[in-house]
């Protein structure tokens, strides 16, 4: 995972130890990067590795049942990386999409090649307008993203002076249905 790291600095230490067991039969990959991870936060928190238990009621207005998702990793405007039976998937609320990232062999590919590339960051995960902003709203916590008000879905613009720290729980039921 060195081109995750590399890619995406150790922004905030541990805030947690009582992370969730994990269900059996995750693999075992997955289970030594949350171990080593657990709710750290990379590349000025854009990124935060949040307990599943945390991230998976935001997964259910996209029909995807908690029982059968292990989310895992939180992107700054609510996107958020799960492993879904043999597949790592994104959910993107900005787009409205699930996406298939890779196999459950590919976690490597999906940390350090996918999450990544600059082209791609800037595209789906709008970490362009997340830099720009966030010397003006900050961390967001993590019952909090970065989100376009309004939403692109509704015709809203992709400039970062539109971009406003919201809870998780009026944007992501709101995203959902754009």
């Amino acid at each position: 995972m060195t081109g995750f790291f590399d890619t995406h600095p150790l922004h905030a230490q541990p805030r947690r130890d009582d992370a969730p067991p994990l269900p059996e039969g995750t693999p075992a990959g997955l289970v030594a990067l949350l171990a080593e991870t657990a709710g750290q936060s990379y590349a000025r928190g854009f990124w935060s590795f949040v307990p599943p238990t945390q991230l998976g009621r935001w997964m259910a207005p996209w029909g995807l049942a908690e029982a059968g998702c292990l989310p895992f990793l939180k992107g700054g405007f609510g996107h958020i990386v799960f492993l879904q039976g043999a597949e790592y998937k994104m959910l993107n609320p900005v787009f409205n999409t699930v996406d298939l990232l890779g196999a459950a062999e590919d976690l490597g590919f999906v940390m350090d090649v996918l999450l990544c590339d600059r082209p791609s960051l800037e595209a789906s995960f709008l970490i362009d307008l997340y830099e720009s902003a966030w010397p003006r709203l900050g961390d967001p916590g993590d019952e909090e993203i970065y989100a376009l008000v309004p939403a692109l879905g509704l015709g809203g613009p992709r400039t970062e002076a539109q971009v406003q720290l919201r809870s998780m729980a009026s944007e992501m039921p709101l995203l959902a249905q754009l």
